[in-house]
């Protein structure tokens, strides 16, 4: 059997699916599977290492950008795209699950050959894929302003028949350590490293609490060169610990 699982979301979001490729690796253990992520993702394989067969990367960001600029011919993200969607359907996919939920993959999935799919896909002139009543819910909840009564991974688990296992817990410990990630590989997002050293200072944090400062690899979210300004954040020690 051959497995292709979509995931055209951001680096957090592909690191929280861990354990439903943990599942789907439990529920079909002879299976080959391959995850489908964003190119500026590519590294995430380095932390989810032996859950997945193969990983392939969609160049989005190169994509939205000839649909964008005038450098680019008028058909290169066209090309693109049927380029990728003719190599998917040369693998010969027995089933391919999305769990992206977004407009993008829906047309993706729907131009695949696959017999049997699970998740958002677009066919027959429409989005289909939401006849489950968890993913309906899902749905409901994150495309809306309305509160989910259960985290992003447990309603996917259920959308897809994947029974995700509780990670066992360990031994509490006491700590007044506070974890900071200034980035993100969004700048729209990005808060500013001058507000975090805002808040990192003695007067804000509570007596004898430090912080740690995270800084991403450059190669996994694409930050360029931006960690000097985590450097001078964190007083010379990105991913480091002050107090």
């Amino acid at each position: 059997m051959k497995i292709l699982v979509l995931s055209l979301l951001r680096l957090g979001d592909i690191i929280q699916q861990e354990p439903l490729l943990r599942a789907l690796r439990a529920k079909h253990p002879e299976a080959e599977i391959h995850l489908l992520v964003n190119r500026q993702f590519a590294q995430v394989e380095k932390l989810m290492q032996g859950l997945v067969d193969r990983y392939i990367h969609f160049d989005r960001e190169m994509i939205q950008r000839g649909l964008g600029e005038s450098g680019f011919n008028i058909l290169w993200s066209f090309t693109q795209v049927q380029e990728l969607v003719n190599s998917l359907n040369a693998e010969g996919y027995d089933l391919a699950l999305n769990f992206t939920h977004n407009k993008l993959s829906g047309y993706l999935l729907g131009a695949l050959e696959v017999p049997q799919k699970q998740g958002l896909y677009h066919a027959e002139g429409r989005f289909q894929g939401l006849n489950n009543r968890w993913i309906r819910y899902f749905n409901e909840r994150f495309s809306g302003s309305q509160k989910s009564l259960f985290h992003y991974v447990e309603l996917l688990g259920n959308s897809f028949d994947l029974p995700v296992q509780p990670q066992a817990r360990g031994e509490k410990k006491k700590s007044k350590r506070i974890l900071f990630q200034c980035l993100t590989s969004n700048d729209k997002k990005n808060w500013g490293l001058e507000h975090f050293a805002e808040i990192t200072e003695p007067s804000a944090l509570r007596p004898k609490s430090g912080f740690i400062c995270c800084d991403i690899f450059d190669g996994v979210s694409g930050f360029g060169g931006k960690s000097g300004g985590i450097d001078r954040f964190c007083g010379g020690s990105p991913g480091g610990i002050a107090d």
